[in-house]
C-alpha cells in the first residue's frame, strides 16, 4: 500500500507554518509513512528539509488571486499535476490556504484525496474563494477558525482542530519569569499565557510598535501606561492587550 504523503508548500523561508511542517516531516517516517514536500526554487526551508532527508520536488506557486499572477496559473497548474502523476502519493496535504486553488485543479481527476491547513483566522466568505469547501479534510488550528471554516461552508464531518503543538526542549531557559512579570506587573502568582502575534492593529498604533499578548480572560492584565486591552474576535474568552510607544493622532 502507498504510504506516501505530498505536502504541497510555497514559501521558501522559513516562520511559524514552516517550523511545524519541519516538526511533523521530521517524526512522519516513524509512522510508516514517506512525506515528499512540493516547494518552490532554493531557500531556508529546502536546506532545512535536505538536512533531515526528505524527499523535495519543485513547482511554481504563484499568488494565486494576484492579477499579476494570471497568466502564470496554467503553467503552474501543469507542472503540480506533473509532480503529482510522477509521486504517485496517498493523500495531498496542502500546508496553508494559499495553494488549495492549484492543488485543486491539479488533482483534478486523480482520486486523491486532498487535505487543507488553515494556520490564521479565516473570515467565513473566504472558504469559498480559495475552495476549502472542496477539500476532503481541513485541520483547524483553533476552534475559532474551526466555526469559520463551517460557516464559510465546509461540512462539520471534514473539519478537525489541530492546535499547533510546542515544543519546550525548543525553547531557550533565558529567564525564570520572575522579572518579565514584575517589568509588566503580574502578581507572581497569576497565571499567564504569552505570545507575540500579529493581529489586527487598533487605528491609534503604528504596527511595529505593538507588542501584543494573549492574555486568558479574567486574569490580571499587567497596567503598563500607554497599554491598551480589548476583546478580540479571536475567542470570546481571550482578552488581547496590546502596548504601543508611538500612538498617532485621533
Amino acid at each position: 500500500m502507498n504510504q506516501s504523503v505530498l505536502f504541497i508548500h510555497g514559501i521558501a523561508e522559513i516562520g511559524g507554518a514552516e517550523r511545524e511542517l519541519l516538526a511533523v516531516l521530521e517524526h512522519l517516517p516513524e509512522s510508516g509513512y514517506c512525506p515528499i514536500v512540493v516547494t518552490v526554487e532554493e531557500g531556508p526551508l529546502i536546506q532545512q528539509l535536505h538536512a533531515l532527508g526528505i524527499d523535495t520536488r519543485h513547482a511554481p506557486m504563484p499568488p494565486w488571486r494576484k492579477f499579476f499572477a494570471y497568466s502564470q496559473r496554467g503553467a503552474a497548474v501543469r507542472r503540480l499535476r506533473e509532480v503529482i502523476l510522477a509521486a504517485k502519493p496517498a493523500v495531498l496535504h496542502v500546508n496553508d490556504i494559499w495553494w488549495m486553488p492549484q492543488v485543486l485543479r491539479a488533482a483534478e481527476g486523480t482520486g486523491i484525496p486532498v487535505v487543507g491547513h488553515v494556520r490564521q483566522e479565516i473570515q467565513p466568505w473566504k472558504v469559498h474563494r480559495y475552495g476549502l469547501h472542496q477539500a476532503d479534510l481541513v485541520f483547524a488550528v483553533s476552534r475559532g477558525i474551526h466555526d469559520a471554516l463551517a460557516a464559510g461552508g465546509v461540512l462539520k464531518e471534514r473539519i478537525r482542530t489541530l492546535h499547533s503543538g510546542l515544543d519546550l526542549r525548543r525553547v531557550p531557559d533565558l529567564d525564570d519569569g520572575v522579572e518579565t512579570r514584575h517589568r509588566l506587573g503580574i502578581p507572581g502568582d497569576a497565571p499567564l499565557l504569552g505570545n507575540r502575534l500579529r493581529a489586527r492593529w487598533p487605528a491609534t498604533c503604528e504596527r511595529d510598535d505593538l507588542d501584543v499578548r494573549n492574555v486568558a480572560h479574567g486574569l490580571q492584565v499587567a497596567n503598563t501606561k500607554g497599554a491598551l486591552a480589548y476583546q478580540s474576535n479571536l475567542h470570546p474568552e481571550i482578552l488581547v492587550a496590546t502596548w504601543r510607544k508611538t500612538p498617532r493622532g485621533r
